[in-house]
């Protein structure tokens, strides 16, 4: 009897959905990403993180409740990352030579799969509020 109405409840929620106006595309664009460590030496910050510009790419399927509001999953794939920059101080034993001062850069690149879950409120025509869920 459970299985039933369980099936029954699904074949309303399928055609109620088939109903409404449920759509699908791709997406793409820019994101900006820095991390965040706290990495200290000797109560001196060690490394300076700074941000990256990177993209984003994918699809979306819209999937409608009412007239102004739809559950909106996402799949997409962002490369993401931070560079990192480190003054070097070096001073040679030997005193013959000057001492040294550098830097060193380093890039972080990842690329994430993303999957977030937004509900999609259209407050006016053609302008949307979006809240969800963003695992990656």
């Amino acid at each position: 009897m459970k299985k039933a109405n369980l099936l029954v409840a699904l074949l309303i929620c399928f055609t109620a959905s088939a109903q409404l106006d449920n759509t699908f595309g791709i997406k793409a664009g820019t994101n900006y990403s820095q991390f965040r460590p706290d990495i200290e030496f000797y109560g001196v910050k060690a490394l300076d993180f700074q941000g990256k510009i990177g993209y984003y790419v994918g699809g979306f399927f819209n999937i409608s409740i009412s007239d102004k509001t739809s559950i909106r999953p996402e799949l997409l794939l962002a490369n993401q990352g931070t560079r990192t920059l480190s003054e070097v101080y070096v001073e040679y034993v030997d005193y013959n030579k000057d001492p040294m001062a550098g830097e060193v850069v380093t890039k972080v690149n990842e690329l994430i799969i993303l999957l977030p879950v937004n509900v999609r409120i259209e407050l006016v025509e053609r302008f949307y509020l979006e809240l969800g869920i963003q695992p990656g």
